[in-house]
């Protein structure tokens, strides 16, 4: 009994230390250290070819040209920097290490993942990911390790990594299975709706033991056709509600969030808070949107609201209007004014002004309110 604790214990150290590595991993800084046993041309060659000082990958034809010498060329120096890289025992021990690492992650997933969900999850212990992307990209593409292959994209993949023992027909099926449930949906859906719905579908039951939120998630990424908004909600990447490209796309999305009405300049501040695209949004564009698109409606002084949620358009003596023809009979003031709360987001006060509009409404000896009739012209 007192052995299998013991065996407890160690586990839970080497766990322990093993998480404890992970922390302490910042690929740049074990990068650099790596580099700096090739010379100085593979290393200017290596960190422009894979965007490692922070600007943009740079072609084989720009390098080339920066050193006034053949694509070819270059294209020697690179691979030569690699091989002198894996040749390296320093590169060895860390490549050792890498790969045992990215595979136990990509085995919780499913046994393949997106390129850019796996390089999130091996960084998912840093607070600023973004500059360490490349370096764990040029890691990837350098380790030219047996037990994990790169998946390059196309129709139905997005670039991902695999084990090599798992193939890509049961993500394929499943990818397959997920595209049905957003079209018969038609509207986004959480990531846990969506494995809500999965598990009503004769294909759950069948691979339940391959299926969990993780690689659900894992597929969802995996897929070409999927995307997620900035809300967390997934569907076809051709939706406007899941890539809008137009400001009335992001406008609607936005009030769609927050299912109330907002001010235009506090709609303006929401889009570029959500970054939809490197897109600005300026108040003015996004005033003139909600002005011209039909979708919209104005409901008080620079507030709009989705006219799919009943608010009504006019000023609020058109809408007291409405509200008393609707009903047919007088309504008392507290009657109104609920009624016309629910159409248009504006002060009680404002409702009270509207009432002593006596061109427009009477007040009936018991207190409630009528439509003035129109008095017919004569001739």
């Amino acid at each position: 009994m007192a052995e299998k604790q013991t065996d407890t214990l160690l586990d839970t150290v080497l766990e322990t230390e093993q998480a404890k590595q992970q922390a302490d991993f910042v690929p740049s800084t074990v990068l650099k250290t790596l580099l700096s046993e090739i010379n100085e041309r593979e290393q200017e060659v290596i960190a422009r070819r894979y965007g490692l000082s922070g600007k943009k990958k740079e072609t084989l034809e720009s390098i080339g040209s920066s050193f006034s010498v053949t694509r070819e060329r270059v294209r020697q120096i690179e691979n030569a920097a690699l091989r002198h890289l894996r040749q390296s025992d320093s590169f060895k021990g860390v490549s050792q290490k890498m790969s045992k690492n990215i595979g136990q992650i990509i085995s919780v997933h499913g046994g393949i993942m997106e390129e850019n969900h796996l390089i999130s999850e091996l960084l998912s212990h840093l607070s600023e990911t973004s500059p360490e992307d490349a370096h764990v990209l040029f890691f990837l593409k350098a380790l030219e390790s047996n037990d994990i292959v790169e998946v390059k994209e196309d129709d139905i993949f997005n670039s991902s990594w695999r084990l090599s023992h798992s193939d890509t027909e049961f993500p394929g099926n499943h990818i397959a299975e997920l595209a049905s449930i957003f079209t018969n949906t038609k509207s986004p859906l959480t990531h846990e709706d969506i494995t809500t719905q999965l598990q009503e579908q004769a294909f759950y039951t069948a691979n339940k033991d391959k299926l969990n939120q993780t690689v659900i998630l894992a597929h969802l990424n995996l897929g070409k056709q999927f995307n997620k908004n900035p809300f967390e909600q997934w569907g076809l990447v051709t939706w406007k509600t899941i890539t809008p490209k137009r400001m009335g796309d992001k406008i609607f999305l936005v009030l769609q969030q927050y299912e109330k009405p907002l001010h235009y300049r506090e709609i303006t501040e929401k889009i570029n808070d959500y970054s939809f695209d490197h897109k600005k949004a300026h108040a003015p564009t996004v005033h003139n949107e909600l002005i011209l698109d039909d979708r919209y409606v104005l409901v008080g002084r620079g507030m709009y609201a989705l006219k799919e949620w009943g608010f009504e358009p006019g000023v609020v003596s058109d809408v007291i209007d409405r509200v008393l023809e609707v009903d047919g009979l007088p309504l008392t003031r507290d009657e109104i004014i609920d009624r016309v709360l629910k159409k248009r987001f504006v002060k009680r006060g404002t409702i009270y002004l509207a009432l002593t509009d006596k061109s427009r409404f009477n007040r009936t000896k018991d207190g409630k309110y009528s439509k003035k009739e129109k008095v017919a012209q004569t001739a």
